[in-house]
């Protein structure tokens, strides 16, 4: 008993993760009964190509909006990092998203093209917040996450982080931010 309670934030966490999961595949599946088919497809799958993804759309926005604008990425050994940048509410993060969406759902296909690499593991840092459960500030939330990602990532992996270094200051923040680029560049990340 005392191993579960040391577990439970994990154990509430992969809970939380099964319930998006879960409302994504049941959200696509009435979207693909309710859309024409032909707007999805079976991505092609390679072990060192490119991370290619052509009008590809948001399973869970496109099933609210009727006027959601398809978006492209395209990143490979040559260019293996995109950064996303505008104003506040521009959609960078729900880009972000997509694109890791698309990928967990590659045999599902929300683009009229995709051409994926297999990854091995996906990354995100993605909204952070002080974790009182473990007395940690938003700060050392983000550091802690930021950590581990760099700790654990393979060439294989897919690193998808929003707004790093935000709960700093910008000068410390972009430092940040710039320092682990050029660490996910050098190790030739998909990110």
């Amino acid at each position: 008993m005392d191993v579960i309670r040391q577990d439970v934030s994990m154990l509430t966490l992969l809970s939380e993760v099964l319930c998006l999961l879960d409302m994504v595949v049941n959200s696509f599946a009435h979207m693909i009964s309710t859309k024409p088919v032909d707007r999805y497809i079976r991505p092609q799958f390679t072990c060192d190509g490119p991370l290619a993804i052509d009008s590809g759309r948001h399973p869970i926005i496109e099933s609210i909006h009727n006027d959601f604008i398809p978006n492209n990425i395209f990143l490979s050994e040559a260019s293996n990092m995109g950064i996303v940048i505008g104003p506040d509410m521009s959609g960078k993060s729900t880009y972000l998203q997509q694109v890791c969406l698309i990928v967990i759902l590659a045999q599902i296909g929300c683009a009229r093209f995709a051409n994926l690499r297999v990854f091995d593991r996906i990354f995100t840092r993605m909204g952070t917040a002080d974790c009182f459960e473990y007395n940690c500030s938003t700060f050392m939330t983000e550091m802690k996450e930021t950590a581990f990602i760099v700790q654990n990532i393979s060439e294989r992996s897919l690193v998808v982080m929003d707004e790093l270094g935000r709960a700093t200051s910008s000068s410390d923040g972009f430092a940040m931010a710039w320092s682990c680029c050029e660490h996910i560049m050098a190790l030739k990340v998909i990110s």
